[in-house]
C-alpha cells in the first residue's frame, strides 16, 4: 500500500506538471470562451478575425542616422504603428468576414511587448525604462483592443511572454513566465476590462498557450524556444523552422 501510495503521489504530480504546462490555469483565473470553441455543422459560415501582436518592442529606440536614413523606430513611431495595424485589422478584417457569421476577435500577444534590458545596449539606448514600457505597452494595446470591441463585438485575447520580456538577465527554464514583462501587460489589460464580459484573457504561468478554434487547435508560442540557429544556405530560415516546428510539436 506504501508503494500504490508513492505511485499515485507521483502520477498526480505528473498530471499537475502537465496542467501546468499546457494550459496555463494554475492560480490564473481565465476560460476559454464558448463563441470561439463551439464546433458544429454551421462552421463554414462561420470566422473568427485573428490578429497577432508579436514583437512590438515598445520602448526601443533605433537612430535614423545609424540607418542611412532608411528607417527609424522609437515609441512615437510605434505608437502610430499599432494604432494603423488595429485600424487596418478592423477595416480588412470586416472586408474579408464580409459573408460569414463573424463570432469575434481572437488578439494573441507573441511576446516581446517591450523591448526590455535583457543586453547592456538596450538598457543604454532605450527611451524608457521596463517599467515605463510596460505602461506604455498596455496603453496601447488597451485603445487596440477597444478598437476590436467596437468592431467584432467580442474579443478574446492571449499572451505568451517572450525573451525580451525576462526580467532575468539570462533565460530560464523555471518561472519563465510568471518572471515576464509580457505576463505583466497581459494581467494589467485583463485588470482594466475586467467589467467587460465581452473581453476575455487567456494567460499564465505556462511558456506557451493552447486555443481551440472551433474544433481545431490553435498553437500559440514566441519561438524563440524552438532553436533554428539562423538559416542554411539557399533555404534560409525555412528548414531550420522546420525542425524547430517539429521539436516544439515532439514537446507537446
Amino acid at each position: 500500500w506504501r508503494k500504490k501510495a508513492v505511485e499515485a503521489q507521483r502520477a498526480a504530480d505528473e498530471a499537475e506538471h502537465v496542467a501546468e504546462q499546457l494550459a496555463g490555469i494554475r492560480g490564473v483565473e481565465w476560460s476559454i470562451p464558448k463563441w470561439i470553441m463551439a464546433a458544429g455543422d454551421g462552421d463554414k459560415g462561420r470566422s473568427v478575425i485573428g490578429c497577432l501582436v508579436s514583437d512590438m518592442h515598445m520602448g526601443e529606440v533605433i537612430d535614423a542616422e545609424e540607418m542611412s536614413g532608411v528607417n527609424a523606430f522609437n515609441p512615437d513611431i510605434c505608437r502610430e504603428r499599432m494604432r494603423r495595424y488595429f485600424e487596418a485589422a478592423c477595416i480588412v478584417g470586416k472586408r474579408w468576414a464580409a459573408d460569414t457569421h463573424c463570432e469575434g476577435a481572437l488578439l494573441a500577444l507573441g511576446g516581446d511587448q517591450v523591448s526590455g534590458s535583457i543586453h547592456d545596449e538596450l538598457a543604454m539606448t532605450n527611451a524608457l525604462t521596463s517599467p515605463e514600457q510596460v505602461i506604455a505597452a498596455v496603453e496601447v494595446l488597451a485603445a487596440g483592443i477597444i478598437k476590436l470591441r467596437l468592431a467584432y463585438n467580442r474579443v478574446h485575447v492571449v499572451s505568451v511572454p517572450g525573451n525580451h520580456g525576462r526580467t532575468t538577465h539570462k533565460s530560464t527554464a523555471k518561472l519563465y513566465s510568471r518572471l515576464s514583462y509580457d505576463t505583466m501587460i497581459a494581467a494589467m489589460l485583463a485588470d482594466r476590462f475586467r467589467g467587460d464580459k465581452n473581453i476575455t484573457f487567456q494567460y499564465g504561468p505556462a511558456r506557451d498557450q493552447i486555443v481551440p478554434v472551433f474544433g481545431r487547435t490553435v498553437f500559440l508560442t514566441h519561438g524563440d524556444a524552438i532553436g533554428t540557429g539562423g538559416g542554411h544556405g539557399f533555404a534560409g530560415p525555412m528548414l531550420p523552422i522546420i525542425r524547430g516546428t517539429k521539436k516544439v510539436e515532439a514537446q507537446q
